[in-house]
């Protein structure tokens, strides 16, 4: 009879990357940094949108990741219902293997990430097996939903959510925050067992390699992933049509790796712009072939929107994918914790000001080939001294490691 050795964590993560996405986000770069240095085995539970029940081992390591059935949003019709169901599948199905999968109910301790409502839900059961919880908080539940417009204010699903919310920070051993920010949203109570631990990126994700600034005499600009609200496209469009009209030698080309249904609601601002020749729409791409092009450019450009939220400290994975590249960054936000001017590793601009950014890109277009490998020299000590996931999951694994 085969024994199940219990794993040592158990992480309650159900939007960390569809299966057959290769992207290294969060959760997979601390389940490998864990493993590699302190000889852990973890388990790390998913959704997998291709509505399929699957156990497979992470590459290279002992640690395993269990895909539940969940619907594809983002493709497709019923786009609530099908979020709505997911939401349903991944507890009750979470659940039951806490209570039948020997190596998970056994497990020395529970790592839950919200704001998937479904994975705080099975962490609060998991806390009746193990006091060792860890509760993650990514985005603050309900104050998000409300202000995106997902749930009202006052709603039943909002209440609903809150008591979930409270109830997590209540059993838990530990709170860990993605963003100093997030603070504001605790009790006072779970302030003194909180920690802050940003994202990061492991080294050997650090892509180092010959840069070939302004091949042509042209400016190559890069944008990959979600374009929520936040990040206001709009105003990067204006502000290269800005650049253009005022710079008649300047010559800009911007990629842009995003949805289709964006590549829709952006080609009409586009078009107003007259800007069409400069703008380059192609569909989200796996993980490894979005650093690709990130490296053909010149620059990452990233804009968000000035708001409270936001002035903390901001925990992109955009930032983390242009460091990934040693890609300088155009970078137009309003935070205290700022890489790119602490690093110096690319052209800071202020948010919502679409002038001041046209005057970053055109700025850009005219650094010398000597101070543009200077900005990446600087982005690869700022990386090496402040980004490294190894450092950040040792912090982690003190909090959890002992229950």
């Amino acid at each position: 009879m085969r024994i199940q050795k219990p794993f040592d964590i158990v992480i309650y993560s159900p939007w960390s990357g569809n299966k057959n996405d290769k992207r290294k986000l969060r959760h997979y770069n601390f389940i490998r940094a864990i493993e590699n240095k302190y000889d852990k085995r973890l388990c790390l539970i998913v959704e997998n949108t291709c509505l399929k029940y699957e156990i497979n081992n992470l590459a290279g390591l002992n640690s395993q990741i269990i895909y539940i059935p969940a619907f594809d949003v983002a493709n497709g019709s019923h786009k609530k219902i099908k979020r709505l169901a997911s939401m349903i599948l991944y507890p009750l199905i979470a659940i039951f293997i806490l209570i039948f999968n020997k190596s998970v109910r056994n497990a020395a301790g529970y790592w839950v990430s919200s704001p998937h409502p479904g994975a705080t839900i099975v962490g609060i059961v998991a806390s009746f097996f193990r006091s060792n919880i860890l509760y993650e908080i990514r985005d603050p539940w309900p104050e998000l939903p409300i202000k995106t417009g997902l749930i009202k204010e006052g709603s039943v699903a909002a209440k609903i959510f809150k008591k979930i919310d409270v109830l997590a920070q209540k059993r838990s051993k530990v709170i860990l925050l993605t963003s100093a920010t997030l603070k504001k949203y605790l009790r006072s109570e779970s302030l003194k067992k909180s920690i802050v631990v940003s994202n990061g990126l492991l080294e050997d994700q650090v892509q180092r390699y010959d840069h070939d600034f302004m091949k042509g005499g042209v400016l190559r600009l890069v944008f990959a992933g979600g374009c929520a609200r936040a990040f206001r496209m709009d105003i990067i469009f204006k502000a290269i049509s800005i650049a253009l009209k005022d710079n008649s030698d300047l010559q800009i080309k911007f990629s842009l790796y995003i949805d289709p249904i964006e590549q829709i609601r952006f080609k009409k601002i586009v078009n107003k712009l007259g800007i069409n020749n400069n703008i380059s729409f192609n569909n989200k791409q796996s993980y490894n072939e979005m650093l690709s092009a990130i490296k053909k450019s010149d620059f990452y450009i990233l804009h968000i929107t000035d708001e409270e939220v936001f002035r903390e400290d901001i925990n992109s994975n955009k930032l983390l994918d242009a460091f990934a590249c040693l890609k300088p960054v155009i970078f137009a936000a309003n935070t205290k914790l700022d890489h790119i001017k602490l690093s110096g590793a690319g052209i800071c601009s202020e948010p919502d000001s679409v002038k001041k950014l046209a005057s970053s890109i055109v700025k850009a277009s005219k650094l010398s080939k000597e101070n543009y490998a200077l900005m990446v020299i600087k982005m690869d000590e700022y990386l090496k001294q402040n980004l490294l996931i190894e450092s950040k999951a040792k912090l982690i694994y003190q909090h959890i490691s002992n229950g």
